[in-house]
C-alpha cells in the first residue's frame, strides 16, 4: 500500500511542471524558456518534498507518528528552534540527507534539461509526434488519477494505510508529504455536534447546575475547612512519562527519587497530560482549560483573560512567579503569563550566559537553586509566594551538566538525562527542606507530558500522556496515599483549591480529584484525540475513523461496533467538553467578568 502513497506524493510535486509541460507545446517558440522554468519548478518541489521526508525521520521517533502540521509551530520560535537542530546530532544527520538528495537531484535535472534541449533541437519534425505526445499525456494522467484517488470511489486517505492491528506497521505505509498535507485539512473544526448539545452535556459531565453567570461552565465551589494559606510551588518535569518510574515497571531504576516520593506524597496514579507539547501543559495546568486541537492558545492574536491557579493566588495576596530555563518569547509565554496574573518572569536572559549550555538555555538544577534563593527574599518580606517552574533538561538537545555531584549510571543519553532530572528536582528539595518556609508550602510535581518509551501498541501513545502527580507537603497533608481516580493537568487547579480550603467560583471543566470523580479522561495529540478509563481507551481521528481498545493488555482488537454503547459514551464525553471549553474561550466568556 505504500507505494500509493508514495506516488500521490510524487504527483503533487509534478502536477504543475506538467501542466507547464503541456503548455510547451503550444508556445513551441518559447519551449526552451519554459522548459528552463520546469527544472526550477520541479527543483524547489522536489526539495521541499525531500525537506519534509528528511525531518519526518525525527519527527516520528520523538512523536511515534509521521509528520503533521504541529511542526509549523516550531517556527514562531525563531532561534530557538533553529539552535535546536544545529545541537542536536540526529537532526543534523537529517539535514545532511536532505541537502544530499536535493543537490543530487538538482544537478540530475539539469543534465536531463540540457539533453532533452539538445535531441530538440537536432530532431526533425516526427509525424508521429502528437501521437507520442498524446500516449505520455496519458500516461502522465493515469499516474496522477492512481494518485490521487485510491480506487474509482473516493480519494486517498491516511485511513486507508491503516490495514493491520500493528501501528507503526500502518504508519510505515504513510508518505510524509502525503501526511502533512492532509493533516492541514483535519482538526479544522472544532464543532463536533450543536453546539446547545455540547454545553448541556458538559454541565451535566460536570454537575453543574448554577445559572446566575455569564459562563455556562462557571459554578461556585463551597470549601468548608478553614482556608489554609500556604506558599504553593507548581513544577513541570519535562517530557516524564510514568515509564520512567520504577513504580510503573521500570527495571532501570532512573527516578529514585520521584519513586521514593510515593510513598510521601498525595500520588495520583493514572494522570493523563491535556496534550503532548508544553505549552500544552501550562494553560490546561495553570488555567485549566484543555488542549485544543492546532490551537496554541497562549500565541492567540488576541489574549483572553482566564480564571486560574495564578488570578486567584495574586487575589489572595500571593506573589507570583513563574521560572523557565529558556528565553521569555519562547511559546510567548512572557505576554501571556503577564496578562494573565504573573507578576515575574525569571527566564535565560536573568541568568549570565556562561550559565547557558544549549538553545533551550540553563540547566534544571540552576534555575531550581535561583528559585530557593528568590522564595527566601520573598519569605523575608513577609510575602506569601506562587512559584512555577519550567524544567527542560530532558528535551532534545540533551546537554548533560558537568561539575556537579551526580554521576548517572546509564549509558543512553536518553537515560542519563532522565536520572540528572531526578537527581535536579532531589537536590532542590534537600535544600528546600532546610529552608523557613519548607513547611507551610506545598509543592504540586508532575510531568508536562510524557514521551516515546519502549513498545506503545496504539497510535496515540500512551507513554506521551499518561505522567505521575505528586501533592507534597508533610506538614500540611498528614497521610499519604496512592490515588487511583482517572484525570488530567485540567483538574490540577480545583485540586489546589480544594487543598487550601478556599471557596471560589470555578469557570472551567477541571474537578477537584479528591472529592469528585470523573468516568473518563481525555487528552489530544495535536490531530488525534483519545479518552480513557480503567478499561477502555477510546481513540477520535477526525476523517479517518475511530477505535475501542482494551488497553491494559495491549489488546490491538478494536471493539468500537462490539461495544457500541461504550464507544458513544466515551466519545461524546471527550468531544462534548472539547467542545464547550472552545466555546467559552471564543466567546471570551474565560475571565473574571463572565463569574459575575
Amino acid at each position: 500500500m505504500g507505494w500509493r502513497f508514495d506516488t500521490i506524493a510524487v504527483a503533487y510535486c509534478l502536477i504543475i511542471p506538467f501542466l507547464l509541460l503541456v503548455l510547451s507545446l503550444w508556445l513551441k517558440r518559447f519551449e526552451k524558456q519554459i522548459i528552463s522554468l520546469v527544472t526550477i519548478v520541479a527543483s524547489v518541489l522536489f526539495s521541499v518534498s525531500f525537506m519534509v521526508a528528511s525531518a519526518d525521520i525525527p519527527y516520528f521517533k520523538y512523536y511515534d507518528t509521521r509528520v503533521n502540521i504541529s511542526i509549523f509551530q516550531w517556527f514562531d520560535s525563531g532561534f530557538t528552534s533553529l539552535f535546536v537542530i544545529l545541537q542536536e546530532p540526529s537532526y543534523l544527520l537529517s539535514l545532511f540527507l536532505y541537502l544530499v538528495f536535493s543537490v543530487v537531484f538538482f544537478i540530475a535535472l539539469i543534465k536531463i534539461k540540457n539533453k532533452v534541449l539538445i535531441n530538440n533541437s537536432n530532431q526533425k519534425k516526427d509525424q508521429h509526434s502528437t501521437w507520442k505526445i498524446g500516449v505520455m499525456m496519458l500516461m502522465m494522467l493515469t499516474l496522477f488519477f492512481h494518485g490521487f484517488k485510491a480506487n474509482f470511489k473516493s480519494p486517498l486517505r491516511v485511513d486507508d494505510a491503516m490495514r493491520t492491528k500493528y501501528s507503526y506497521i500502518n504508519q510505515l505505509s504513510l508518505n510524509p508529504l502525503f501526511s502533512l498535507v492532509k493533516s492541514y485539512f483535519l482538526n479544522k473544526k472544532t464543532s463536533f455536534m450543536e453546539d446547545e448539545l455540547a454545553i448541556q452535556n458538559t454541565r451535566r459531565y460536570l454537575n453543574i447546575n448554577d445559572t446566575c453567570y455569564n459562563s455556562p461552565i462557571a459554578r461556585f465551589v463551597r470549601n468548608d475547612s478553614v482556608a489554609k494559606k500556604p506558599n504553593v510551588v507548581i513544577i513541570f518535569l519535562e517530557s516524564m512519562s510514568t515509564m520512567n518510574m520504577q513504580y510503573f515497571g521500570n527495571k532501570d531504576n532512573l527516578t529514585p527519587f520521584l519513586d521514593g516520593l510515593v510513598k510521601e506524597s498525595m500520588f495520583f496514579e493514572n494522570i493523563y497530560s491535556t496534550g503532548i507539547h508544553t505549552h500544552n501543559a501550562i494553560f490546561s495546568t495553570l488555567w485549566s482549560y484543555p488542549s485544543l486541537s492546532r490551537v496554541r492558545q497562549m500565541c492567540a492574536n488576541n489574549i483572553n483573560k482566564f480564571t486560574g491557579l495564578p488570578g486567584f493566588m495574586k487575589s489572595y495576596g500571593y506573589k507570583n512567579f513563574f521560572f523557565a530555563t529558556h528565553d521569555k518569547e519562547f511559546d510567548n509565554i512572557f505576554d501571556f503569563l503577564l496578562k494573565n496574573d504573573f507578576d515575574t518572569i525569571i527566564s535565560r536572559e536573568n541568568y549570565p550566559d556562561s550559565l547557558v549550555v544549549n538553545a533551550f538555555g540553563i540547566p534544571d538544577h540552576v534555575m531550581l537553586q535561583r528559585g530557593i534563593k528568590v522564595m527566601n527574599e520573598s519569605y523575608s518580606k513577609g510575602e506569601r509566594f506562587f512559584m512555577t517552574f519550567l524544567t527542560n533538561s530532558n528535551h532534545l538537545p540533551y546537554t548533560l551538566p558537568t561539575k556537579i555531584p551526580f554521576v548517572p549510571k546509564s549509558k543512553s543519553m536518553d537515560n542519563k538525562m532522565i536520572e540528572y532530572s531526578d537527581w535536579a528536582i532531589s537536590d532542590f528539595f534537600s535544600k528546600a527542606k532546610n529552608q523557613p518556609w519548607f513547611d507551610n508550602t506545598l509543592f504540586v510535581i508532575f510531568g508536562d507530558h510524557g514521551q516515546i518509551r519502549y513498545f506503545n501498541a496504539y497510535d496515540v501513545p500512551l507513554s506521551y500522556n499518561h505522567i505521575p502527580l505528586f501533592f507534597y507537603a508533610p506538614k500540611i497533608i498528614k497521610q499519604p496515599m496512592i490515588i487511583s481516580k482517572f484525570g488530567g493537568q485540567c483538574d490540577i487547579f480545583p485540586t489546589v483549591m480544594g487543598l487550601l480550603g478556599y471557596s471560589y467560583i470555578n469557570n472551567t471543566p477541571g474537578i477537584d480529584l479528591i472529592k469528585e470523580k470523573r468516568p473518563y479522561i481525555f487528552f489530544t495529540t495535536d490531530y488525534k484525540i483519545g479518552c480513557i478509563d480503567d478499561t477502555y481507551f477510546y481513540v477520535f481521528r477526525e476523517n479517518q475513523g475511530q477505535s475501542l481498545y482494551k488497553y491494559r493488555s495491549n489488546d490491538l482488537t478494536d471493539y468500537k461496533d462490539s461495544l457500541p454503547a461504550i464507544t458513544d459514551s466515551m466519545k461524546m464525553y471527550a468531544l462534548s467538553i472539547l467542545q464547550a471549553s472552545q466555546l467559552n474561550i471564543k466567546f471570551n466568556k474565560t475571565g473574571p467578568d463572565s463569574c459575575r
